[in-house]
């Protein structure tokens, strides 16, 4: 499912030249194919962290998810506009996009984790939940012993 459209997208980025178009050099059709490997690989990325993807609901969750998807698109579009000069601001023109969209998946369960609702619940456990019949052993020297003598 994408969680962007192409309007999306064009609002990030500028027309390359008057008259042109933003998504140049590529064209429409590979403007979509990289639209839905980038929606694939953030479904990817949810689903290893245990989600049911496509993501369809809070609309929260669908707007953050299509910002993130944008700034992919935005990196790959600037990546091929740039990707045989060399100048001082083209890493730049698309490292940016590229960033912000790689920073997104790293942190993507956890943020799904507070969005959506944890997807593997892990409640906090402790020796006595887990064995709440028995005394655990806690060896002969837990406490150290003290005393008032001072070892010269």
């Amino acid at each position: 499912m994408a969680y962007a459209e192409v309007v999306d997208v064009a609002a990030l980025l500028p027309a390359v030249q008057a008259g042109g178009t933003w998504y140049a050099p590529l064209t429409y059709a590979q403007l979509n194919a990289i639209g839905t490997s980038i929606s694939a690989e953030i479904d990817a990325t949810l689903a290893g962290c245990g989600f049911t993807t496509p993501v369809t609901s809070p609309a929260s969750a669908l707007t953050y998810l299509g910002a993130v998807e944008s700034w992919g698109w935005a990196a790959a579009i600037q990546r091929s506009r740039y990707r045989d000069q060399h100048a001082a601001n083209v890493e730049s023109a698309w490292k940016f996009w590229q960033d912000k969209y790689t920073g997104a998946l790293k942190t993507l369960c956890a943020w799904a984790n507070g969005t959506l609702g944890a997807a593997n619940v892990h409640l906090p456990s402790s020796y006595w939940t887990v064995n709440p019949d028995e005394d655990p052993y806690l060896g002969a020297n837990v406490e150290p012993d003290i005393t008032t003598k001072v070892v010269w």
